[in-house]
């Protein structure tokens, strides 16, 4: 089993270092890509289609586990099905935006269409577990919820999407953390599924490191994005019952999660558009207090490497060493978002 377990590995690296340099040629012809600008980073022309190479990639991966690794791979359930179909339909609004362009409003209704497949599909929850509170039963509001964390996630996995190698690679660490939160519970098809997205990620990433060769584009941030979303509720499901434990998840996803969610306060304090883009995400702070592109990059890889080790110490503690690790999180959390917000502003 390991030995075609790392066959599928390579065979997903190798096909996503091809692919992405075959998507870099193609959108390098057509001159599909993005432009320099006002609110972006990047000085030059810059190809999309990454994300593309990013799809077809996990697919390949996916086909070769199911030939080497029957045993892992199957039985699969039928709610997985759609699962992927969702994924892959999100990921193909992505690319028609990126070669036409979608205003966001029509984004974020296929989002939620995707996320409403996704629910009736049978991936859904009747209550959540917090750590103090019990559980808690949602009643009528559990389509809302799922359907509420699965645009929240995939909008905070799109938005984090700004610099250089920072969306992919964040979402490695992800995938890394859930892996083996997935292989401690006994699921080894969702730790499969999250060891091919790795791969898949580290071929993109060679190409995708400052100073960026090739973007993913909204074809792979709207995949990435909705891949997490909806991977981490797998990740969260406690055994095989309709209970989700929110904070393990929640707290291996926290970069992302903050970033947006500090990000639409901040707009709505200011009356703006919750969406619009803008210059003032962390990683842009970092880099308007001296961090170079690179570093701004690696220190939000630290900062995600110790939310999501701080996730997966949750599996095995206690509920009152679970509470005080949340409570110094919390208050580092504050305490940089605060100083961040201080010291980049005149």
């Amino acid at each position: 089993m390991i030995v075609s377990l790392i066959l599928v590995v390579l065979i997903t690296f190798v096909a996503s270092l091809l692919l992405t340099k075959l998507a870099r040629k193609v959108a390098i012809k057509f001159h599909i890509g993005d432009e320099p600008g006002p609110r972006k980073v990047h000085k030059v022309f810059t190809p999309y289609l990454g994300g593309a190479a990013i799809l077809f990639s996990v697919a390949i991966g996916t086909i070769i586990s199911v030939v080497l690794l029957p045993k892992v791979a199957g039985p699969v359930p039928k709610h997985y099905y759609v699962l992927g179909l969702s994924c892959v339909f999100i990921a193909f609004v992505g690319l028609f935006d990126d070669l036409r362009g979608f205003r966001f409003s029509t984004k974020f209704y296929c989002q939620i269409l995707a996320a409403i497949l996704v629910v009736v599909g049978g991936l859904k929850f009747d209550t959540i577990y917090l750590p103090l509170m019990g559980t808690i039963h949602l009643g009528v509001f559990s389509f809302v919820f799922t359907l509420f964390w699965i645009v929240f996630i995939t909008n905070a996995i799109n938005l984090l999407d700004g610099l250089d190698g920072l969306a992919s690679g964040v979402s490695t660490i992800i995938f890394i953390i859930f892996a083996i939160i997935s292989l401690q519970s006994g699921r080894t098809l969702v730790a499969l599924i999250n060891i091919i997205f790795i791969a898949a990620n580290l071929g993109f990433l060679r190409y995708n490191f400052h100073p960026a060769s090739i973007f993913m584009g909204d074809t792979g941030s709207l995949f990435m994005g909705f891949s997490v979303s909806v991977i981490s509720l797998e990740v969260g499901r406690i055994g095989d019952t309709q209970t989700l434990n929110c904070i393990i998840p929640l707290t291996v996803m926290a970069v992302p999660a903050l970033d947006t969610a500090v990000s639409f306060l901040r707009r709505a304090s200011k009356r703006m558009h919750p969406f619009m883009a803008d210059k003032e995400h962390i990683h842009h702070r970092l880099m308007s207090i001296g961090f170079s592109h690179s570093n701004a990059v690696k220190v939000i890889y630290l900062f995600s490497a110790v939310t999501g080790i701080m996730g997966l110490s949750f599996v095995w503690l206690d509920v009152k060493s679970i509470i005080t690790v949340l409570l110094i999180g919390v208050i580092f959390s504050t305490l940089l978002i605060l100083s961040l917000i201080h010291i980049s502003e005149p």
